[in-house]
């Protein structure tokens, strides 16, 4: 291990989100911060060995991460884990919407949620004035993704530590499922 390694951050949770997949699983990386953590953090499986890993290009690149995973699990069949953050959640949160005489795909989400879209601090946006920086790029949003994800109909669950996020990756996928890491 790194320096740092034992932290609470986007980086830990990319690494316990990487290491709790298998061979036959399939995870969908939101795009920004978590796609880049999984790309530091990811080992060089052998061949055959690795998961399927989806992400989505768009204007913005965080367009439709959730539809995405929902409509993967659905016609695959088989449940599907996502890696996003909390913007890319919330810019396509209507995704979890599901019809009430319609069938509920396995999707499990960990929303990395740092409180707005830090990956710009790493960014040459970074120069901008500070009050710039946090309206403009950070955005802080505010949003109770407890309540969201309920108002959904989806399971919540906090994770607080590494430990806490690998007991939760380590257990079947059932249902639509929101796991908030707060970093």
């Amino acid at each position: 291990d790194s320096p740092g390694e034992d932290l609470w951050n986007a980086r830990a949770v990319a690494r316990v989100f990487v290491e709790s997949l298998s061979a036959t699983d399939v995870a969908v990386l939101g795009a920004s911060g978590p796609i880049r953590m999984v790309d530091s953090v990811a080992p060089s499986w052998p061949v055959g060995q690795a998961p399927t890993l989806v992400a989505n290009r768009g204007l913005a690149g965080i367009d439709g991460t959730t539809s995405t995973a929902m409509g993967l699990a659905l016609a695959l069949g088989q449940p599907v884990s996502v890696l996003l953050g909390d913007v890319t959640f919330l810019h396509d949160a209507g995704g979890l919407l599901i019809g009430v005489e319609e069938r509920r795909p396995d999707v499990r989400f960990v929303v990395v949620n740092d409180g707005g879209g830090t990956i710009f601090s790493n960014l040459e946006h970074a120069h901008a004035s500070a009050d710039v920086m946090r309206r403009v790029f950070t955005t802080p949003h505010g949003v109770n993704l407890e309540a969201l994800a309920v108002a959904y109909g989806a399971r919540h669950l906090h994770a607080s530590s590494a430990e806490v996020l690998a007991a939760i990756l380590a257990t079947p996928i059932h249902g639509i499922e929101v796991v908030e890491a707060l970093v």
